[in-house]
């Protein structure tokens, strides 16, 4: 899957934080109800072009950790990536890149 310019495939974090007692934390929420998500860019589309027609070259790369809100993005399972829980979402609603 190539995604279109400007955006960029992010499999999912599966991990959910259990306590050693066995609790399941619940999810994190910010103040509007959206939940954040860690994931692992996969595919980056290719560079976006500004009003001048000038490429701008993506920020994150394959491989690296993100933070991002789920509900800017769609959300899909592919059997390509064994289907685990891939985000598509526009490279500007990443919140932090974690690792390169």
């Amino acid at each position: 899957m190539q995604p279109m310019p400007g955006q960029v495939l992010i499999v999912l974090d599966p991990e959910r934080q259990v306590l050693a007692s066995g609790l399941v934390l619940p999810e994190r929420r910010d103040r509007s109800g959206e939940r954040s998500e860690r994931g692992v860019v996969v595919a980056v589309g290719e560079p976006k072009l500004n009003g001048k027609g000038v490429a701008i070259p993506p920020e994150v790369q394959a491989g690296a950790l993100v933070l991002t809100k789920s509900a800017r993005g769609t959300e899909m399972t592919l059997p390509e990536y064994h289907n685990a829980r891939l985000l598509l979402i526009a490279e500007e609603h990443i919140l932090a890149v974690l690792s390169q």
